[in-house]
């Protein structure tokens, strides 16, 4: 099963490598990509991302124009994701691996179309539930406010 990290990437040179490092790790599945957008950052995260990208083909990165904010950074990921699960994480939080076996399990086990981590920082979805988000962007969704609320 093919597994992609949709992240939204805002000023997180600190944290970039780290989170890269660990979502290289993942054994869990056939195959892992990740979909960082750089959604305007003014420190060196894109740099970050492009140096460990070049090590690993898994890493795709996206660098919007300005900061748009969280929902059209997390919309932008979710139109270039491939997986038949989709994790949308923050790269401020590399520790979002600690709760991705268990929202996996959630998934699989009760045919769940997505699955939330016990903070707002990670969420587990299936391609038909990011689809059917995706169908319905343009009717001012907040993909925020939603997964906080779950």
């Amino acid at each position: 099963m093919r597994l992609s990290i949709v992240a939204r990437v805002f000023n997180a040179e600190v944290t970039i490598r780290e989170f890269l490092r660990r979502a290289d790790a993942i054994q869990s599945f056939d195959q892992v990509e990740v979909v960082l957008v750089n959604d305007g950052s003014t420190d060196r995260s894109l740099a970050e991302a492009l140096a460990f990208s070049s090590d690993t083909a898994q890493v795709r990165i996206l660098d919007l124009s300005r900061t748009f904010g969280l929902d059209r950074a997390l919309f932008t990921g979710l139109e270039c994701a491939t997986g038949e699960l989709i994790v949308l994480a923050d790269a401020k939080s590399p520790n979002f691996l600690d709760s991705l076996d268990a929202l996996y399990s959630t998934v699989r086990d009760s045919a769940a179309d997505l699955a939330s981590g016990p903070t707002d920082t990670i969420h587990l979805m299936t391609r038909r539930f990011a689809l059917a988000v995706l169908a319905h962007h343009d009717q001012d969704l907040s993909l925020a406010d939603t997964f906080a609320r779950c």
